[in-house]
């Protein structure tokens, strides 16, 4: 279970996401480019690392249940924005559900634990 930053921006980097991503541990545009490059790979849009309409149109809903790299980067999103998740390992636990919560609630948006397009289209904006 990967537990700090620095952890995260060296899985973007060794995934060719760097978006000249330099492993420091500091969240930064940088960062926030290259988790967003992975996502909208995972999505199988052009990853250009802007999260804009046709990222937010391509969307799949997740929830407590989900798992995968799609779940394992919206944590690592979560973490980086201040909202702990109690870890970073790809499953859609009561941590993550808490934590996504928790940035909906900071953010004004509808607060039912589910990681939508309005949810996404937030954190990675």
């Amino acid at each position: 279970m990967i537990l700090d930053l620095a952890t995260v921006q060296f899985v973007h980097f060794r995934h060719n996401y760097s978006s000249g991503l330099v492993v420091g541990g500091i969240y930064g545009s940088n960062t926030k480019k290259a988790s967003t490059k992975a996502y909208q790979t995972i999505l199988g849009v052009t990853a250009y690392g802007i999260f804009g309409a046709d990222s937010k149109a391509a969307v799949k809903t997740l929830r407590e249940g989900s798992r995968g790299h799609d779940v394992r980067i919206m944590q690592g999103m979560l973490y980086c924005r201040g909202v702990a998740s109690r870890g970073v390992d790809g499953i859609y636990s009561t941590g993550t559900y808490s934590a996504v919560k928790r940035f909906q609630e900071s953010k004004g948006l509808a607060v039912d634990g589910i990681a939508g397009k309005d949810t996404m289209y937030v954190l990675y904006n």
